[in-house]
């Protein structure tokens, strides 16, 4: 067998792409186009193999596009905006142990380090060069004189000041006071691209209701200040640490260490903090502000102080936790029945129902019961009589409501938490800062949404599930924080205390890509609004413009809109919907954006690979241990949003298969026999995997065009060899047309084969996309060829049988009336599968009753009496040599030789 020489093949193909600027790609009104992007990466460390995942699956569309014929733009930026860098230079400059070791890891030394701590900007710098030798390594086609580094380069710090200008001329920039995601160590917002762990987690606002404790004040926050009627009791966490608070209006509040620490963030601080022993109030009663029914305070370990006040009100009829936790309290003492006060008609006993279904026995079952319990009566709940002024209210209706009423009683407050966990990327603890006078983006404005809403129900979005993701995410969007204190970024046009945050200066940057190798000659004082007005946005001036700016326009004008942006479903709920929702704000419709690709994570034992959990590969590693075209296989781990699953065994088995195609390559003259029926099987299958393969690549279901391009067709291939298949034309063409179909997924060696076997051009320098060719399909003979490889399976499992070694094989080919009516039941199954139906067209004997005996079992494919006769005989010595026995080959009128399933006798 024919030795894979990865390395040698990889570096010459590289190098012939590099000198052939094979994926430099300039406008050409003679040939279609497609743009395609991904997005952005912080260059603050070495790219591992989950970052591979997403743009292998980008650059092989990108390839077939090429093989279509098309002009193909796919160019690659680096983001250096807001705290990634700046976080990561910070842990260093603090001497982080482990951030040290993670740089000297990557390959960084002691004096780059010491630059890296005092500058980030050295640290994105020295990692942005090893970014395009790794996309290099594996084959990402990237057009590299487009790069460009958001908001390092002046040139594109200018178009993001146009940007927001033109965004505030059109009112869709506003200023006011809102909770962001915040870092206390690097006193600055957080952006998803800022966080370690967290992304797409949000700053949500819980009520505080103030009940009365004697002279303090016990503030219970919730989300479900409509429940107020039910309160039974408080708890509070007699082991932790508590801490009394006096404000100004001389409120003294009850609440945990924690919430002091974050209370700052969002409050004026309190006057006066002391320690407070929660043994003191344990045991003793608060007052419901709105009903005045005296509840008792009670010990209860389960209650989170990180969380919030570490106050909770507890609703035990309709709060798992609380049921099952007052269920316990009343065997140690006397407690009053709590009160039902949410219906659920069709749902009765929905607590007892949750706490059976879920079970109560740890943390993580209450939570699932309470997932389940909330959202049931939120749907379908109603107040009941037992809720004063509320009742008869739906439970999704009475929120505003219930907070009036609390308000009312002078005991209302608020406070934000985040929405879950959220790490920073210099390591701290993320939480919920409320930033005065900041600047918004305006996309909770109604008609941008329904704008936006209708458009994405006409773009091309792969997987199509994901669609109704965008949709949602577009139809809850509010106000979104565009400005930052600190970190990296261009600042603000007109107010230039705030930098713009890295999820708002990175909406459009995909219109910069088609002028930026262009627009990085021009000095920074030579860009103007005006400038990008005429080129974006088509605006008549009266004024002529200098000969590169034409050009830049021209670039545009091709290029736009973008046909498909490629990315993780993590950001269909950010970045994503920013995306389309900038362009359709700012763009001409012509240019609002065409295609999505979203897909999912690479998983290594179920958990997203990620530097921040230690369970990553660097990019060369894999390159050079596997081979980029093996280690690309991970594209075709999943389809659509589905998480792919790092399986080095699937390696294994790649290099085994295309050894063997090298191998048929290599030999290929030694094949000289005539075209028989068994080249007609091959040519037509190859007709049938190149459109399945060609649907399988436009849907992005690269599971699905590997099983057809690489899997399925090497069996095909192999089959023909072992049915006696030896004609020089037929391999070399199944071997180009293989070759063809999977060098979108395997560029390297399938270069190597196809240029071996043709030599020719480049494969994505021409439209080499095997063509269908219509007559070249026989479904009957693939048919028939079904049969000889089923049969061959039935005689090796009699074969393990009867455990004896063959003398003679008698295969028994059923009579031509058979086939006959065979195939009249077959085509009378297109108009009917009633088996009364079916019995009226057919004259009625024993064989026709075995057929229609079970109608799930009724013909569904075509057969040929003669064909199969001829399809056996032909194999017969393939057939002889398999077994080494005699091969019979007969007509049989025996009742067990069927059509399409012969009758076998083993002596």
């Amino acid at each position: 067998m024919s030795k894979y020489q990865l390395e040698e093949i990889e570096k010459k193909w590289r190098n012939v792409y590099n000198e052939k600027k094979s994926y430099e790609a300039d406008a050409d009104e003679k040939k279609e186009k497609f743009f395609i992007t991904v997005p952005v990466m912080y260059p603050d460390g070495r790219l591992h193999t989950g970052h591979m995942y997403t743009w292998t699956r980008a650059d092989i569309f990108a390839r077939f596009q090429r093989m279509m014929g098309k002009n193909v733009l796919f160019p690659q930026g680096f983001h250096m905006t807001g705290g990634p860098m700046a976080g990561m230079s910070l842990r260093l400059k603090n001497g982080d142990e482990a951030a040290i070791k993670i740089m000297k890891d990557q390959g960084a030394t002691d004096e780059d380090i010491k630059r890296f701590a005092g500058n980030p900007l050295e640290l994105g710098l020295f990692f942005g060069k090893t970014y395009k030798n790794d996309f290099n390594l594996v084959g990402i086609s990237i057009d590299w004189r487009r790069n460009f580094i958001l908001s390092y380069t002046e040139q594109y710090s200018k178009f993001v000041e146009w940007q927001f200008r033109t965004l505030k001329d059109m009112d869709y920039i506003t200023q006011g006071d809102h909770p962001v995601v915040w870092c206390p160590r690097e006193n600055t917002s957080l952006g998803d691209h800022d966080r370690a762990d967290g992304e797409g987690e949000s700053p949500m606002e819980f009520t505080i209701i103030k009940f009365k404790a004697d002279k303090f004040i016990m503030p219970a926050a919730t989300l479900r200040p409509e429940t107020i009627y039910g309160v039974s009791n408080l708890w509070i966490n007699g082991k932790a640490n508590y801490k009394k608070i006096r404000f100004s209006n001389g409120e003294e509040w009850i609440v945990s260490k924690e919430f002091t620490e974050k209370l700052p963030f969002q409050k004026n601080m309190a006057e006066k903090i002391e320690d407070f022993n929660p043994s003191e109030i344990i045991g003793k009663t608060a007052i419901n502000p709105v009903n005045g029914e005296e509840i008792p305070i009670l010990d209860a370990e389960f209650v989170k102080t990180d969380k919030n006040t570490g106050i909770v009100m507890s609703v035990p009829m309709h709060a798992p936790f609380d049921y099952n936790y007052y269920s316990k309290k009343k065997t140690e003492i006397r407690l009053k029945e709590p009160k039902k006060i949410i219906d659920v008609k069709t749902n009765p006993n929905l607590m007892e129902e949750a706490i059976k279904r879920f079970g109560s026995a740890d943390e993580k079952a209450l939570e699932n019961a309470t997932k389940y319990v909330y959202k049931t009566e939120f749907n379908y709940g109603i107040l009941n009589e037992n809720n004063g002024q509320l009742s008869g209210k739906p439970v999704k209706e009475a929120k505003e409501e219930a907070i009036e009423l609390i308000k009312k009683s002078n005991a209302y407050d608020n406070f934000y938490e985040t929405s879950g966990e959220v790490i920073c990327r210099c390591g701290a603890k993320g939480l919920i800062k409320l930033v005065q006078n900041q600047w918004f983006i305006r996309y909770s404005d109604k008609q941008l949404k329904e704008k936006t809403i209708d458009w994405i129900q006409k773009m091309d979005i792969r997987p199509d599930e994901a669609k109704a993701q965008i949709i949602n995410a577009v139809y809850n969007m509010e106000d979104k924080a565009a400005t930052r204190n600190g970190g990296l970024g261009t600042p603000l046009p007109w107010d230039k205390n705030w930098l713009i945050e890295p999820l708002s200066d990175s909406t459009i940057y995909m219109a910069y890509y088609t002028f930026s190798h262009l627009i990085k000659d021009m000095e920074p004082k030579e860009i103007n609004d005006e400038m990008f007005d005429y080129i974006l946005l088509d605006k008549k001036l009266d004024k002529k413009f200098p000969d590169n700016i034409e050009r830049m326009k021209k670039e545009f004008e091709y290029w736009y809109p973008l046909d498909l942006r490629v990315t993780a479903k993590e950001l269909i709920t950010n970045h994503i919907a920013f995306f389309i929702m900038t362009h359709i704000a700012i763009f001409n419709k012509d240019k609002w954006p065409r295609g999505l690709g979203i897909n999912g994570w690479l998983t290594v034992n179920g958990k997203k690979m990620s530097k921040s959990k230690g369970n990553t590969m660097t990019i060369d590693y894999v390159v050079n241990n596997y081979g980029a075209d093996a280690a690309r296989l991970i594209a075709s781990a999943s389809n659509g949003m589905d998480d792919a699953e790092w399986d080095l065994n699937n390696i294994n088995g790649f290099k085994q298969k295309i050894e063997f195609i090298l191998e048929l390559t290599e030999i290929i003259d030694s094949f000289s026999g005539d075209r028989k029926l068994v080249d007609e099987f091959l040519w037509s299958k190859i007709n049938y995997l190149i459109e399945n393969s060609e649907k399988a690549y436009n849907l992005m279901k690269y599971k699905n065009s590997l099983n057809y391009s690489f899997f399925e067709f090497i069996e095909n291939i192999k089959d023909y060899i072992d049915y006696g298949g030896n004609n020089k034309e037929t391999l070399k063409y199944a071997i180009t047309v293989f070759a063809r179909l999977n060098h979108p997924l395997f560029p390297f060696v399938t270069e190597e084969i196809d240029n071996a076997l043709n030599k020719g051009e480049l494969l994505e320098s021409y439209q080499s996309w095997p063509e269908i060719k219509e007559e070249q399909k026989n479904e009957i003979i693939e048919n028939e060829f079904d049969v000889l490889k089923q049969t061959l399976d039935d005689i090796n499992n009699l074969l393990n049988l009867i455990n004896k070694d063959p003398k003679e094989i008698i295969i028994g080919i059923a009579e031509k009336e058979k086939f006959d009516i065979y195939n009249k039941v077959e085509e009378i199954t297109h108009r009917s599968r009633d088996i009364k139906e079916i019995r009226k067209e057919l004259t009625i004997n024993d064989f026709v009753n075995k057929l229609l005996k079970n109608p799930k079992r009724l013909p569904n494919k075509k057969l040929d009496y003669e064909l199969e006769k001829k399809v056996f005989i032909e194999s017969k010595e393939k057939i002889k040599e398999k077994y080494n026995a005699e091969i019979k080959i007969e007509e049989s009128s025996e009742e067990k030789a069927f059509p399409g399933k012969p009758m076998i006798i083993i002596k």
